[in-house]
């Protein structure tokens, strides 16, 4: 790990030297990767080209590697298992089996709460109120999952796709009835996170089970109408930071 500069860890809270942490895991970005080991990404409203996960100076050694660390190496072969679609499907549905609940889980409030503190322009538009990610911080230092319905996510899959699989979209703030929520797009995965308790009532099932069961959502989007709304939010973020100067 790339190390050289003292501060504050964000996790464990203690003056440290930091390492460079990744945001989004590496291992998200390795299906986004060209032949040159390229990734698309659009974090300002312009698409450019990244060789390597953006990374920034936030967490010590321990934290990144042992606590975070440990979630990734677990769901790194889960992950990609969905990306090549090697899962279970039952119509509009698909399902993992023997997921383990506390490493699914932490994983997953790890990826809400690196994009949230991060400062890095590609997370601009991803930033949970302060009580939230001092309420996650504290569920990851301790490796307590919590409950289903604290920031629960729900994943959305394309099953056809020829390009977006090589994409990570910038996350965005969102609603879904009047809920909100926050979007991720990596490869054909989406993930919506819900705040604690608050969400529709009809994504509960899909939240993954202490019992370890993940349900997943065959997206009812076709890429074509995907990326369409990809390049409509591009064209209106380059119109609007070239008005402004």
């Amino acid at each position: 790990m790339s190390k050289g500069r003292l501060g504050e860890c964000r996790l464990c809270q203690k003056e440290k030297e930091l390492c460079l942490s990744h945001i989004i895991p590496e291992f998200m970005y390795f299906p986004t990767y060209d032949e040159r080991h390229r990734a698309v990404m659009i974090p300002k409203g312009k698409s450019k080209y990244e060789q390597k996960g953006i990374r920034e100076y936030l967490l010590c050694d321990v934290c990144d590697g042992t606590i975070i660390g440990k979630r990734e190496t677990y769901c790194s072969p889960i992950v990609k298992s969905i990306q090549d679609l090697r899962i279970a499907r039952n119509g509009d549905q698909y399902s993992v089996s023997n997921v383990d609940y506390a490493n699914f889980k932490l994983f997953q409030l790890s990826l809400l709460w690196r994009a949230s503190i991060s400062s890095a322009q590609m997370f601009i538009n991803m930033s949970l109120e302060k009580h939230h990610e001092e309420i996650i911080r504290k569920m990851l230092l301790s490796q307590d999952p919590g409950k289903p319905n604290q920031y629960g996510c729900v994943m959305f899959v394309l099953d056809n796709v020829s390009q977006l699989h090589k994409i990570i979209w910038s996350p965005v703030k969102d609603t879904i009835d009047g809920f909100t929520c926050y979007r991720f797009l990596t490869g054909r995965i989406f993930w919506y996170f819900f705040l604690s308790e608050a969400y529709p009532k009809d994504v509960e099932d899909f939240f993954i089970t202490p019992e370890g069961t993940l349900r997943l959502i065959k997206a009812p989007w076709s890429e074509e109408t995907v990326t369409k709304r990809l390049a409509g939010n591009v064209a209106e973020k380059y119109n609007s930071a070239k008005d402004g100067g």
